[in-house]
């Protein structure tokens, strides 16, 4: 019996063992397949998609939205024949545009002055008052009111002014917008479940394990990635398989309504029903071949369970996001047969964030800017820089900014209607005649400004 139960625990003891040095294996990604390697990598996603997106500004906003402060800012111009105008020329290193205002976050409201200046001499002033439902503005010299417009019937304004968007913009939920990109925990694990979708509906064979050099702690490094390969058909069916999926995630289904009320989509479009039927709308022109597909691959690269790139080429469309984890830099690329564009975003030193955004096409334009937000305990500075180049020269601006949080700021005017017009309530025959009056008044006052300015910058 002795011998009998030695044995037992011999056998017990060795299957243990086993189990133990393939969880190790496995730990390890040894013995893993190149499709579960796969998956572990989209996990590292996680981490440059929120610094991607994460607003520099994002922690004043929030504070921002139970408090008061002001603002301080000075704005530049450097045009290089721009237009070639006679005036646009002479503008660079002689006037400037200075910005006043002073906001009331738990009240949401904010007044703001915009003073265009050659020296001491104040060139054209213009008054901005914003509330919860409104935005105005006023010159004294153009309009002796506030011409405003309020946040809602957006869609029927802008067929008004027959200028077309993008999609059917109803309102703009302006304090939810630096929250745009936020998840909720349960958000995000609905969204996290697609990953085993992905696995469900992909085969073994279309995982395959690459290679590539990478420049990691100041050394050439060879690593090695997973590479996720469909065909045209295969496309399509995991797009099919993807429609189904979303029409069953409520959850997810929710959050996508409610992300589409953020940027002002009316409610009738951001309805989880309505959503539901373009998505069975999108399955049934996939299906019928009525949506051109393309052959998708992903690429995933990871160092110290920290993903550094992943490049996504579908059709002649290239995105990639990288990552350095020992500087922090995130960097997001596009490619399409029209245009090319690069996101870059750093943490500096302190408590500095910058970001830069620069966009190309084949027409030879440019268009490029840096946006640096440094955090103080009193607020935040920003210093932005627009750079763009067109078949009509170059141009640049650059903007300083000063927020600065107060225990209290002077009372801010109303919009009413005895001091504004508001936009929206005209008919579409009177906001023609209105606009072109104020279109009339402001050529004039432009005109006659443009000659005095003309005189007052030397030769």
């Amino acid at each position: 019996m002795l011998r009998k139960d030695r044995i037992a625990r011999l056998i017990i003891g060795i299957i243990l063992g086993i189990g133990i040095v393939i969880g190790v294996l496995w730990g390890t990604g040894i013995l893993q397949s190149n499709q579960s390697k796969f998956q572990r990598e989209i996990s590292y996603l996680k981490e440059p998609i929120e610094k991607i997106l994460y607003s520099p500004n994002e922690n004043f906003h929030r504070l921002a939205r139970l408090q008061n402060y002001t603002k301080e800012g000075t704005a530049t111009f450097h045009l290089d024949g721009y237009h070639q105008l006679e005036l646009e020329n002479k503008i660079e290193d002689n006037t400037e545009i200075q910005i006043m205002g002073r906001i009331n976050g738990s009240g949401k409201q904010s007044y703001t002055e915009y003073r265009w200046l050659y020296g001491e001499t104040e060139i054209l002033k213009v008054k901005a008052i914003r509330d919860d439902q409104k935005i105005g503005l006023q010159s004294d010299e153009i309009v002796n009111g506030y011409v405003a417009i309020e946040n809602s019937n957006l869609k029927d304004l802008l067929n008004n002014l027959d200028q077309a968007f993008p999609y059917e913009i109803q309102q703009i939920e302006m304090n939810s917008l630096v929250e745009l990109f936020k998840l909720e925990t349960v958000e995000e694990q609905a969204l996290e479940s697609y990953v085993s979708y992905l696995k469900e509906d992909t085969q073994k064979e279309n995982y395959t394990k690459v290679q590539q050099t990478f420049t990691l702690d100041g050394e050439q490094k060879q690593i090695n990635g997973y590479q996720l390969k469909l065909s045209q058909e295969e496309t399509k069916q995991f797009f099919i398989r993807l429609c189904e999926n979303l029409q069953q995630d409520s959850i997810t289904l929710n959050m996508i309504s409610k992300k589409m009320k953020t940027i002002g989509f009316s409610e009738e479009a951001a309805n989880v029903n309505q959503i539901n039927s373009r998505l069975e709308e999108w399955k049934q022109q996939l299906q019928n071949n009525q949506i051109s597909v393309q052959e998708l691959t992903i690429s995933l690269y990871s160092w110290k369970k920290s993903c550094i790139q992943c490049v996504i080429q579908y059709g002649n469309l290239q995105i990639s996001l990288q990552q350095d984890p020992t500087t922090g830099k995130v960097e997001l690329t596009w490619n399409t047969e029209a245009n090319a564009g690069k996101i870059e975003k750093v943490q500096t030193e302190g408590n500095k964030t910058n970001l830069q955004i620069q966009i190309t096409n084949t027409n030879g334009e440019e268009w490029t800017a840096s946006v640096e937000a440094e955090e103080k305990n009193t607020g935040i500075k920003n210093t932005l820089s627009l750079y763009w180049k067109d078949s009509y020269g170059t141009a640049s601006v650059d903007y300083t900014e000063e927020n600065t949080f107060q225990q209290q700021v002077d009372a801010i005017e109303q919009l009413t209607q005895t001091n504004s017009v508001t936009l929206n309530q005209y008919p579409k025959d009177q906001l023609q005649t209105l606009l072109q009056a104020i279109q009339a008044q402001w050529d004039m006052v432009y005109q006659n400004k443009r000659n005095a300015l003309l005189q007052l910058i030397p030769e």
